[in-house]
């Protein structure tokens, strides 16, 4: 393919085509349902090679696909014959405690949040699976077990850095681009690549785990719980 080979030596990260041992690794969904065969997988490794693989993309007339984490059941993540922008080297997260803050790559699952958070006395609402992709779950609303105390991740939103198509790189929140950040709250990702996150944390509820059962006598006593 034209321009490949410069943009494998621009871009920090591994550039996979059909050739390449790591190709048909990098290209399997999270539930091996999909079958899709991208030209192109771009495992960008900084945000520079974000924009790299999109200029690639816009100069080859190439459909994107942008992986986070990767657990799109539709399959999202993947495409045929396109461009696929893979995150999941960008999987970072660094908490502040004091300010109650997290910076999450946008690469990352929910796996990387939860364990730094936890350790840490803090939380946010967030996916019921571990292999949750955050960026997927933040910019469709982020329904997790925490929602009824906490609400959606959503509402945790504090920034984020996008890379738009055009290339350009933007930092959004309710004060700078609030029609973007808007936007990225819930209404889903094709609005840019969101390369990273930061959240707004809290204190770490008393969680409660366990199976309730009730013989069959008491149902209809155990349902009106």
């Amino acid at each position: 393919m034209p321009g490949l080979r410069e943009l494998q030596l621009r871009h920090r990260g591994p550039v996979l085509d059909e050739l390449d041992p790591g190709y048909d690794t990098a290209r399997i969904s999270f539930n091996a349902l999909l079958d899709r065969r991208p030209a192109v997988i771009a495992r960008a490794a900084c945000v520079d090679d974000v924009v790299a693989a999109l200029a690639f993309a816009r100069e080859a007339d190439l459909a994107v696909a942008i992986r986070g984490g990767g657990h799109s059941v539709a399959g999202h993540s993947m495409c045929d014959g396109g461009m696929v922008v893979d995150l999941r080297l960008l999987h970072d997260v660094s908490v502040d405690v004091e300010r109650r803050r997290a910076v999450v790559g946008g690469g990352a699952m929910w796996r990387d949040v939860d364990a730094p958070l936890v350790a840490r006395g803090l939380t946010m609402p967030g996916g019921t699976f571990d292999t949750t992709g955050v960026a997927g779950l933040t910019l469709g609303g982020g329904l997790g077990h925490l929602m009824g105390v906490q609400g959606l991740t959503l509402d945790h939103l504090v920034s984020a850095e996008v890379v738009l198509a055009h290339g350009d790189v933007v930092v959004v929140s309710s004060t700078a681009e609030p029609d973007l950040f808007w936007a990225l709250r819930g209404g889903g990702g094709n609005f840019g690549v969101v390369t990273s996150f930061e959240f707004a944390l809290e204190p770490l509820p008393p969680v409660f785990g366990g199976i309730i059962t009730y013989p069959p006598p008491e149902f209809a006593a155990g349902i009106r719980l």
